[in-house]
């Protein structure tokens, strides 16, 4: 991330204190894991600036409010970036949401358990422990 993420944060931080409803887009990458029939689901990836060649950081998997009928990934957005600068890779997970998707929560719960699942498979991947 750069400075310019920096300042787009800052921006979208006065918006919002503004009473403008703004999002940043500062993660680092948005990787599909998994394909439902209401369309595909996407981790947020943001990875850590202090990352050691020879070890691989932590991991934290965010899932956004919304009582399983509205909310996105961005919620946490500002937090995963200022989470990154602790050595901290952060993934803010999509999941199916009633007003979007047209579900019910169970599939809110499922496709929790399967972002937790996937990240834990691609672990070496994704370069965390």
């Amino acid at each position: 991330m750069t400075d310019s993420n920096d300042y787009t944060l800052e921006v979208v931080i006065a918006l919002k204190a503004a009473g403008v409803q703004a999002e940043a887009d500062l993660r680092n990458e948005k990787i599909n894991y998994k394909v439902t029939p209401q369309g595909d689901l996407y981790l947020h990836v943001f990875k850590s600036k202090l990352v050691d060649q020879d070890t691989s950081p932590p991991a934290l998997i965010f899932f956004h409010g919304g009582g399983f009928k509205n909310g996105s990934p961005g919620q946490f957005y500002p937090y995963a970036k200022h989470l990154t600068n602790y050595g901290i890779t952060v993934i803010c997970a999509e999941y199916r949401i009633k007003n979007k998707h047209g579900t019910e929560r169970i599939h809110s719960i499922l496709d929790g358990k399967s972002a937790v699942s996937w990240v834990t498979e691609n672990a070496e991947k994704l370069g965390i422990n």
